[in-house]
């Protein structure tokens, strides 16, 4: 067989059982080495031969077996030589070799522990000793790669940005990376005094949406993604962790969990969403003047020429791109007040936001507010409410038959100083899918469940994020007695001084 079809063959095997050492047995002498090659490949070894030094040492840096054993006495260069050649490779350099050498002399020792030789083995071979002695080189060859494999996995894990905790059956924390503990605020886990749970210590300063996902923690969901959130403070921003898990293998009771942290991208998100809401409506209205155009063309379309009539058409059509294209180019701005917790939003004027936002959207919305809704704020900004607000009722008017929907906003105060803000319509209901899936960030489906329209509308899954940023919750469902969706926010409230 050609050589190098018989190196490649040689080479798979190795590539494909990581679980057998590989040997490199290099001597000159054919006898010796088929030999050496019979009784090692019988004691489930991988092995390969080498008939010289160089062509050893080439083979060394190309195969990097787990042990080498090396004839001394060989006509191109020494087993010395070869060794030391190893020895000053950073390649290579820490591989085992075991000499074998005919003189048992204390110079032919002397000269090996000089070389770099891990052992030597004196000729003729004796089959149990050569097996003994390859045993143990390699097993403890074996367990020092695993050891610096270890090192170097828990180095780059320990160093990474994400967060990546390992749970027990119990979901108790067994190991936590740097970033974990400190999303965490977790202890070393060698000074824990006794079992920390995964999810009570996440809540102690996160809220788990999408609640539905999360109820069956902690199987992993291929589809619905868990996220654990900071509400936004005056001394920090929000934080957002998409959660990963997922079973070791060879295990049914150990759980790998990865924190990623996607703030960035969740805050990028909301800005170009609150953008497209803000700056289209400005400017609507001025852009809706240009409409004048045609109405002046009527008006006078009698004293008008060919060339006239024809040049009034162009300006309507360049007008009505550029109506289009500068909601469109304008796809990102800083909008900071959406989340601003220090301009909340006083619950008694709720009224005009939805009052302004009737006559924007040309829907008739029935406000009930509590009786006692004075010196009660919301923890939302008046844009940020009314940007929430404005996608609901939208989708309210977009998917009722007739576009002429029944919307009722109830608001109530309830424990644990949340403001409960219902939103029901009459329009049509969602599928189960459609509701599952409908405040996940970054769902593609979106327009199809909320009717988006390219450009405009904060979009659902935004809307989850903004009441999720500040502390809030989300749910959907359908109305039992008609058709009809109902929207429930609980947003975080504080009551202040008059």
């Amino acid at each position: 067989m050609d050589q190098r079809l018989t190196e490649k063959s040689e080479y798979l095997k190795i590539m494909m059982d990581k679980d057998k050492s590989t040997l490199l047995v290099i001597d000159d002498q054919n006898v010796t080495r088929e030999a050496m090659l019979y009784l090692l490949k019988a004691e489930g070894y991988h092995v390969i031969a080498a008939d010289s030094g160089q062509t050893g040492f080439d083979l060394t840096k190309k195969y990097r077996p787990d042990l080498v054993l090396l004839d001394v006495v060989m006509p191109d260069i020494d087993g010395f030589e070869v060794c030391r050649k190893i020895r000053h490779d950073p390649e290579i350099q820490d591989i085992p070799v075991l000499l074998v050498t005919a003189l048992d002399t204390a110079e032919h020792k002397l000269r090996s522990i000089e070389a770099g030789a891990d052992d030597f083995i004196a000729k003729p071979v004796e089959k149990r000793e050569l097996f003994a002695r390859v045993k143990a080189i390699t097993q403890l060859n074996r367990y020092r790669r695993l050891l610096a494999e270890r090192i170097k996995f828990e180095w780059v894990v320990d160093n990474s940005n994400d967060g990546y905790v390992l749970l027990n059956a119990e979901q108790n924390i067994t190991y936590a990376n740097t970033r974990a503990r400190q999303c965490l605020n977790l202890p070393d886990v060698a000074q824990l005094n006794g079992p920390l749970n995964f999810i009570r210590q996440a809540q102690k300063q996160y809220s788990l949406e999408p609640q539905e996902a999360w109820r069956t923690w902690p199987t992993p969901l291929p589809k619905n993604p868990r996220y654990l959130i900071r509400a936004e403070t005056n001394r920090a921003k929000s934080a957002w962790f998409e959660i990963d898990s997922c079973v070791l293998p060879e295990s049914q009771t150990v759980y790998l969990v990865r924190m990623n942290d996607i703030s960035s991208q969740v805050t990028l998100q909301q800005h170009i969403s609150a953008f497209q809401v803000l700056v289209s409506h400005k400017l609507r209205t001025p852009l809706t003047g240009i409409n004048a155009l045609s109405l002046l063309k009527r008006q006078i379309k009698d004293k008008l020429t060919t060339n006239e009539i024809e040049l009034f058409n162009i300006i309507e059509k360049s007008a009505e791109r550029i109506h289009h294209q500068i909601i469109d180019i304008l796809d990102y701005i800083h909008i900071s007040g959406l989340l601003d917790v220090g301009s909340g939003l006083e619950l008694s004027q709720l009224t005009l936001v939805v009052n302004e936002l009737m006559l924007e959207l040309e829907v008739g919305i029935d406000v009930h507010l509590p009786e006692n809704k004075k010196n009660y704020f919301l923890s939302i900004s008046r844009e940020g409410l009314k940007a929430v607000l404005r996608q609901l009722f939208d989708n309210s008017r977009k998917f009722h038959p007739r576009q002429k929907p029944s919307v009722q906003l109830d608001v109530r105060l309830e424990k644990e100083h949340k403001i409960l803000l219902r939103i029901t319509d009459n329009g049509v209901h969602l599928s189960a899918e459609a509701l599952r899936q409908v405040w996940t960030p970054y769902y593609q489906s979106e327009k199809n469940v909320t009717g988006e329209i390219d450009g405009m509308g904060l979009g659902l899954p935004s809307v989850a994020s903004l009441i999720w940023s500040v502390g809030g919750t989300c749910h959907i469902f359908n109305r039992n007695d008609s058709l009809g969706i109902v929207v429930e926010l609980r947003i975080p409230q504080y009551k202040m001084a008059s």
